[in-house]
């Protein structure tokens, strides 16, 4: 697997989450998610602007993305691993696209794979409540179903190389998950879903507005 979850990337937020656990009765697994499930909502446009990452000198000569991931490295409060950026830097150095999605309790998101006209490396910034993320195997992969990743407030997810390009992602559409850890429906202790903000950062290739490759 090529993604960072809570344990690898944190970047915690002063505030306490706001969620409660509760304990539904007898629960069947969430279904994987489908196109026609209830759609997130978007409630902030998209914007195409520099973002440039910690750690890494955004106004030096362009240099290889490994001397920047050295430079990140060399920094402990950088919030982006040495790795991801070695493979994911633009030769600017920085992502240029940002998207900033809300959800609402309840909303989910059908399993996709980011469209093509990104470039490797995606970070996507979970803040305001926990919820479960589903990272799904390529089809005819006979790894497993699914792997949950708990994105907390603050938390910080990468994708790249194999599960940025091959590995779908969604969200259950429900208004609670299984407690950090937990995975069984019997017995498990559930978190309520808040009012959740994320932020995804991308680089665009330049030659992404001639790609038609869909997500």
């Amino acid at each position: 697997r090529d993604w960072a979850g809570p344990d690898e990337a944190r970047s915690r937020t002063s505030s306490a989450t706001m969620d409660q656990p509760v304990t539904p009765g007898r629960t069947a697994p969430a279904p994987r998610p489908t196109p026609t499930q209830k759609a997130h909502k978007r409630r902030v446009p998209t914007a195409k602007i520099p973002l440039a990452t910690q750690g890494v000198d955004v106004d030096a000569p362009s240099a290889s993305a490994s001397a920047s991931a050295s430079a990140a490295d060399d920094d402990d409060d950088a919030i982006f691993p040495r790795e991801v950026l070695a493979r994911a830097l633009m030769p600017s150095g920085v992502f240029n696209q940002m998207i900033v999605n809300q959800y609402e309790p309840g909303e989910g998101l059908a399993p996709h794979v980011d469209l093509h006209a990104f470039a490797d490396g995606v970070a996507v910034v979970s803040l305001r409540s926990t919820v479960v993320m589903d990272m799904y195997p390529p089809r005819g992969s006979s790894c497993c179903s699914s792997t949950p990743v708990w994105l907390r407030p603050g938390d910080v997810m990468f994708l790249s190389r194999a599960a940025r390009w091959e590995w779908s992602h969604g969200i259950a559409a429900r208004v609670a998950d299984p407690a950090e850890g937990e995975t069984g429906p019997e017995g498990a202790s559930w978190v309520r879903r808040g009012c959740r903000t994320s932020v995804t950062l991308r680089a665009m290739r330049e030659d992404g507005h001639e790609l038609r490759v869909p997500a």
